[in-house]
């Protein structure tokens, strides 16, 4: 309004103007004043959103803009405030299934962006790009502060503008670009053919300063040979389309064809066969994110296989096909160590299966029929730990036909393994003053301790400290250890850094106590479901500070001030404002590596807890029998089989067949005892008749009686008596013949 009224000053004031010319500028003035477009521009390219997952714009004005309790609302959110030209971004609560238009975006002030901690949001701020558009309601996920590290296919510099390097990573035509990153204070422009997902490892914190662009027109091909992780009971909560489907595989099917955005996971209620499909998994929203939901299993999408199988006469040789070289193992199922092969960071890696007979006993290859063989490889990322998404794939080698194929099976395993015991191992230090006690447990999201859980299960590693003692705790050499003690892994280094933060992210302080916990998926090693943890703990005084591991990551113990600079001078250490009582002050030891002194335990803490694989047998069909019989449908090689010899059937309906087919056996034959039981107890009261009506028959006139027939039983007179019939007799047999009758 202050530039209308500046404009109609000066309108004013040009009295030398004719009448009509001023009121053509004040018709123009009021219409760029009151147009719903004033000080906005108007988009001549693509105009589409950047979605930011599980933040907050702090000081924006939220007005609300769709709710719908029981559904999803992000389509609806993203259509309305694409068609309004009031909407510069809106903000989604997925735990509210509500969205707000917000008043401003963070173009000019990125800072305004904020983790929304505790809460379910996702942020979209409408961008315009001059590059080819695609379908996608978003077509970049942003997340500030994080990169890709060592992927950089190009780096471009001297780009005024974050949208500028998104625009080029759409125009990119020598290779797909998949992600980009984007420095600010350098205006450098960063182009990938990777992306967070393909490439885990290397994605990581950073400087505020860049951002992280994964472009979604870029959706990776998926092979056939893909799954879905489950994790039963849980749900991320992060749902953008709802619809029905009547068990999990038709619902991932939808998620496969979804197309208005990369659906990545998906929750499926067998309950109420609601099927809800999402954008984000645990990597956009990070492991905290999947929760507790009885009755809900929810799936996410796992790392694809290319493998292939080639059959001889004498072996079958399977290889697995990487677009990263390979450093994890190949190993057949049931005998591990025996029959191996270990990835030598190359993108080829072959394990071939001899069918000789002490080969195969050696590498478990069975024969299943005349000409029929079969092994179960595990095919493991990691060189020394089984985790979530590692797979174990059934192969097949027909000779009848030459032909080979990869078909697919399952190993149902229980939900949970116990009969270890879940009592804590503690170790303390010994001493007249309050000790330091100290404890070890594993425990689930609920507090709960464990000694068995599956492959994948959230859990969580606490060292739990005396809530009275006068130390604070840190821990470092954190081991998992196989239940043989053949294999091990480091989580924790000797300065107490994580050395893998996607296996163990490290330890952090828990709120009000000195408890330091850290939470990971469960894994296992390959040969043993027996993982044993075993930590070092030290003991401060006062309070251990988190250590400074670089790229963001921060764990208990922290380098604060050490005894001698880099020239060995010695530096001198500020008093101590906890007294410490004896025996403990003459324990305490300086330690270099936290310029702390500290307490360290004789006895290392240790846990046991027994991993259930949970593995499931991929699916790899020959596509000549996809093709012949459907998908879904199992192989079974040519033989003495009519077309109609060979029904598939699943073990639910054999087992409630024959429950049926008892069932009708028992009626049958109870109800044949019931016929043999009332004919023997009809025949009895006949008889009992027949000697009544004889009895009375015996003063009978010589003039026989009509014959009576009753179930076969004929009634006859006497022929040998010659008195009189009285009248008694007469309403006698006038009675019994009334009574036969009936």
């Amino acid at each position: 309004m202050m530039l209308y009224a500046r404009q109609m000053n000066i309108g004013i004031e040009t009295v030398m103007m004719p009448t009509r010319a001023q009121g053509l500028l004040l018709i123009l003035l009021l219409h760029l004043v009151l147009s719903p477009s004033a000080g906005q521009s108007i988009c001549t390219g693509t105009e589409t959103f950047d979605k930011v997952t599980g933040v907050l714009l702090n000081s924006a004005s939220l007005t609300p803009l769709y709710s719908a309790v029981g559904n999803t609302v992000t389509a609806e959110c993203n259509n309305r405030c694409r068609a309004s030209q009031d909407c510069p971004a809106f903000l989604i609560d997925y735990d509210e299934e509500a969205c707000y238009r917000l008043d401003t975006n963070s173009d000019d002030n990125r800072e305004l962006i904020v983790p929304s901690r505790g809460r379910r949001t996702n942020y979209f701020e409408k961008v315009c790009l001059q590059a080819p558009a695609c379908e996608k309601a978003w077509i970049y996920e942003r997340v500030p502060g994080y990169e890709l590290e060592g992927y950089d296919d190009r780096v471009i510099g001297e780009v005024g503008t974050r949208q500028r390097c998104q625009e080029l990573c759409l125009l990119e035509t020598e290779f797909q670009c998949k992600s980009a990153e984007y420095v600010y204070n350098t205006l450098q422009c960063r182009l990938s053919r990777e992306t967070r997902r393909s490439q885990p490892a290397s994605y990581r914190a950073t400087t505020e300063d860049l951002v992280y662009l994964e472009n979604q027109c870029a959706r990776d091909k998926r092979p056939q040979n893909c799954q879905y992780d489950e994790y039963e009971n849980q749900d991320i909560g992060y749902a953008d389309i709802q619809v029905s489907a009547r068990n999990p595989k038709e619902c991932g099917e939808q998620c496969d064809q979804t197309s208005a955005f990369n659906c990545r996971s998906f929750t499926y209620f067998p309950g109420t066969g609601v099927c809800r499909l999402s954008g984000d998994d645990n990597i956009s929203t990070g492991p905290e994110a999947v929760t507790v939901r009885r009755g809900a299993q929810y799936y996410q999408r796992s790392p694809c296989l290319d493998l292939s199988l080639v059959c001889t006469g004498e072996s079958m040789t399977v290889t697995l096909t990487t677009e990263e070289p390979f450093e994890g193992r190949l190993y057949a199922q049931k005998k591990g160590r025996e029959c191996e092969v270990r990835g030598k960071s190359r993108t080829s890696t072959e394990l071939t299966f001899y069918f000789e007979e002490e080969a195969a006993a050696r590498c478990g290859t069975v024969q299943e029929d005349a000409g029929v063989y079969s092994n179960v490889i595990v095919v493991q990322h990691h060189p020394v730990i089984q985790r979530k998404g590692d797979r174990a794939v059934q192969l097949y080698c027909y000779f009848e036909t030459g032909d080979k194929v990869v078909t697919n099976s399952y190993n149902v395993l229980a939900d949970t393994i116990d009969g270890v015991d879940s009592s804590t191992p503690s170790s303390v230090v010994n001493a007249t003053a309050p000790s330091p006690g100290v404890r070890l447990r594993i425990t689930t999201e609920t507090g709960e301790d464990i000694s068995g859980t599956r492959l994948g299960e959230k859990l969580f590693l606490r060292i739990e400290m005396d809530r009275e003692s006068i130390f604070g705790i840190f821990a470092r050499n954190l081991k998992a250890i196989s239940g043989d003690d053949a294999d091990s892994i480091d989580l924790l280094d000797e300065r107490g850094c994580p050395t893998d933060p996607v296996i163990f992210p490290g330890l952090q302080q828990l709120p009000n106590s000195r408890d330091l916990q850290g939470n990971f998926e469960a894994f296992k090693f390959s040969d043993t479901s027996v993982v044993r943890f075993q930590v070092n703990v030290q003991f401060c005084v006062d309070e251990c500070n988190p250590v400074d591991c670089g790229d963001d990551i921060f764990s208990y113990g922290k380098r604060r001030r050490r005894d001698a600079d880099e020239n060995g001078v010695a530096v001198t250490l500020p008093p101590r404002t906890t007294s410490v009582p004896e025996p403990y002050a003459s324990r305490l030891v300086y330690d270099p590596n936290l310029g702390q002194e500290v307490i360290s335990m004789d006895t290392p803490l240790s846990r046991e807890i027994i991993v259930d694989p949970g593995t499931k047998i991929d699916s790899f069909r020959d596509p000549r029998a996809e093709t012949k019989f459907g998908p879904g449908g199992v192989f079974i090689q040519a033989g003495d089989f009519g077309d109609g010899d060979v029904v598939c059937t699943t073990l639910p309906v054999v087992v409630a067949t024959g429950a049926a087919v008892v069932f009708l056996q028992l009626c049958i034959l109870v109800t044949c005892i019931l016929c043999i039981y009332t004919a023997k107890r009809g025949k009895k009261t006949d008889r009992q008749i027949d000697r009544q009506s004889l009895h009375s028959g015996s003063s009978v006139t010589p003039h026989p009686p009509p014959t009576l027939y009753h179930d076969n039983l004929t009634f006859r007179p006497s022929v040998s008596g010659s008195s009189r019939m009285t009248e008694n007799s007469a309403s006698t047999l006038k009675s019994l013949r009334t009574s036969l009758r009936d």
